[in-house]
């Protein structure tokens, strides 16, 4: 068992723009929790049996099922304080759509039976509003459905120690339609926060 992130890589040319502002955060203030994370968005958490991994054909059916989905950027914003980090969190908010509710939905679905007990480390602490409550007691994973804001995240950094006005963020990423690539499935190691990827499924657009 272990605690997994089930992730939805963006095309090309929104990865790499996303990746540079990291490697230029990087590069300027050094390393910051979640800075090194390759750019995703988060469609779900939670401690699995490993076992669902042999039954992934699911998941790849499911992708198949919506190729050619695509993500509306909308704006910046900066979850300040994270109620997650404790930290200052700039992301591009994506338009939650139907599409990324049901692909969500039907994922949680299919990892349902594989749960374990337990929260993921990072939820276990925190006292949230009732809506997350109720998400977190029954997926696992506070950000579920209405409640759920998909975005791409730079990182979570002290707003003391990092300068976001000096990278410019917010102007370097154009609202606007892209595609999703990828589900990408990452094991989480809960102590660090370090993503490691593990298995790979393509939504192959056209």
């Amino acid at each position: 068992m272990g605690a997994y992130a089930f992730c939805l890589e963006p095309e090309k040319r929104l990865y790499e723009i996303v990746s540079s502002i990291k490697k230029e955060i990087l590069a300027k203030y050094g390393s910051s929790l979640y800075l090194e994370d390759p750019p995703h968005i988060t469609l779900y958490v939670g401690r699995f049996k490993d076992k669902f991994l042999e039954e992934s054909k699911y998941l790849t059916n499911l992708v198949k099922e919506n190729h050619g989905i695509c993500i509306s950027v909308e704006v910046t914003f900066i979850f300040g304080p994270d109620p997650i980090t404790g930290m200052d969190t700039p992301i591009y908010l994506v338009k939650s759509t139907p599409e990324l509710r049901r692909l969500q939905e039907e994922t949680i679905h299919f990892l349902e039976k594989h749960r374990e007990k337990g929260i993921v480390k990072r939820y276990s602490t925190i006292k949230f509003e009732k809506s997350f409550q109720n998400n977190l007691d029954k997926y696992g994973y506070p950000f579920v459905g209405s409640v759920w804001k998909p975005h791409i995240s730079l990182g979570s950094f002290n707003k003391n120690c990092v300068d976001l006005n000096k990278i410019k963020w917010e102007d370097k990423v154009k609202p606007g339609n892209y595609k999703i690539k990828e589900l990408v499935i990452y094991s989480l190691d809960e102590d660090s926060e370090k993503l490691t990827e593990i298995k790979r499924i393509p939504f192959e657009n056209d």
